[in-house]
């Protein structure tokens, strides 16, 4: 266990400064590998800090994953093809969202939860059929 952990800090230490970010990561994964698990599920586990502001925050991406699981189970509530559940969706959204700036109307619909739930989660929820497939289905 030293040994492997010698090496991996003799590795680090030849690539220059650790920032602080890469400290944590690390201090996360030694306690993981001293708490039993082996080196590579611990190295996997550990936690690794925000990378970013804005877009790249883990906060705003796991926000966006929430959002489109919503749009997702919402579209799996559509009968049609691929596209024409699209656009009804996505003129669900349209519609919704412009009650909603109103104020609030009774939801009376699994649908039309779900949809307010994807608009609550605070990311742009897309009200064109062609984003609202790329959430739906990514690459």
């Amino acid at each position: 266990m030293r040994k492997e952990l010698l090496e991996i800090e003799e590795q680090l230490a030849s690539k220059g400064q650790l920032r602080k970010p890469q400290k944590d990561f690390l201090r996360d994964a030694i306690i993981r590998y001293k708490d039993g698990e082996n080196l590579e599920q611990a190295f996997n586990n550990a936690q690794m800090p925000e990378s970013g502001r804005g877009k790249q925050s883990i906060a705003y991406r796991s926000a966006k994953k929430a959002r489109d699981a919503r749009l997702r189970e919402a579209f799996e509530l559509l009968d049609g093809t691929d596209w024409r559940r699209c656009y009804a969706l996505a003129s669900l959204v349209y519609e919704i969202q412009a009650k909603l700036k109103d104020g609030a109307f009774p939801l009376e619909s699994k649908l039309e939860r779900l949809i307010v739930r994807a608009i609550k989660t605070g990311v742009k929820v897309p009200i064109d059929a062609k984003r609202i497939y790329a959430a739906i289905f990514p690459d």
